[in-house]
């Protein structure tokens, strides 16, 4: 069965950012950055520089989104955290050190979460809704965990073009890995981390295949950014002139994970 979307829509989109910063880089694969100045100046981009380029453009745009922030990174920016929220955006879990769930204990699993969770809900003044598990990478008690602190969607999987419910009775918002900017731009001069950097424009054309495919199918687009990518001048533009051209697209509906969540809930999906 089709999703239904809102009376006069036929599709979905929402704009996703991780904002990984350092505790990101440190929590996966790369390990420390203490003796590693220029890839450390690479994480301080995006809550200098980055995310308010961002939240520029995602105002000139008028589209909400929806930031998914590490507990700990929001502990050592919490200004960052208040102005997305300030600017009406949704903050999300991300885990709290970055670590993939799929490569921890059920123990640090466990952990990753509930750490993370008091620190997001004291900034936004709210619960969490919902989760994008660092590097997409869920364990098989992942979901579970999420569902058993209250939260209604997660972001991580990839079973469908359009919002489904999983068997723990989450909503999945799913997502697409050409559609994320780190396999476009992402490049780190470490071995295993060295993606070939793409053009602005191969991408931009990529991106609105997919936007034009996805509306026509009636599904739900979902982009994933980083901000100390997507927040560098020429990628902020490739987003801007890709926003402003699927914002005049009739019947689609603009939205953030939340909102979609609470309204697939309404209709017992």
């Amino acid at each position: 069965m089709s999703f239904q979307w809102p009376e006069g829509y036929r599709a979905g989109a929402f704009i996703t950012f991780d904002v990984d910063g350092v505790v990101g880089f440190e929590g996966s694969a790369i390990g420390s950055l203490q003796n590693r100045p220029c890839v450390r100046s690479m994480t301080d981009y995006e809550p200098r520089v980055g995310v308010p380029r961002i939240l520029s453009v995602l105002d000139d745009a008028a589209v909400p989104a929806t930031f998914f922030i590490p507990g700990k990174l929001a502990e050592l920016y919490p200004d960052m955290v208040k102005n997305i929220l300030r600017a009406g955006h949704e903050v999300g879990h991300h885990g709290h050190f970055h670590y993939k769930p799929d490569r921890i204990s059920f123990e640090d699993e466990v952990k990753e979460i509930d750490l993370a969770l008091p620190i997001l809900e004291d900034l936004i003044g709210d619960k969490v809704f919902g989760s994008r598990t660092p590097g997409w990478a869920p364990s098989a008690n992942t979901l579970k965990l999420l569902a058993e602190r209250g939260m209604l969607y997660d972001s991580s999987l990839m079973g469908h073009d359009e919002p489904y419910r999983t068997t723990e009775g989450l909503l999945e918002l799913p997502c697409l890995w050409s559609l994320d900017d780190w396999e476009q731009w992402g490049y780190l001069p470490f071995e295993g981390w060295e993606y070939p950097i793409e053009e602005p424009d191969k991408v931009k054309r990529m991106w609105n295949a997919h936007f034009q495919a996805i509306v026509e199918a009636g599904g739900s687009f979902v982009l994933t950014l980083h901000p100390w990518i997507s927040g560098r001048p020429v990628y902020a533009k490739v987003l801007k002139d890709l926003l402003m051209e699927w914002k005049n697209t009739p019947g689609v509906w603009w939205t953030n994970a939340k909102e979609l969540t609470l309204y697939a809930n309404s209709l017992e999906l």
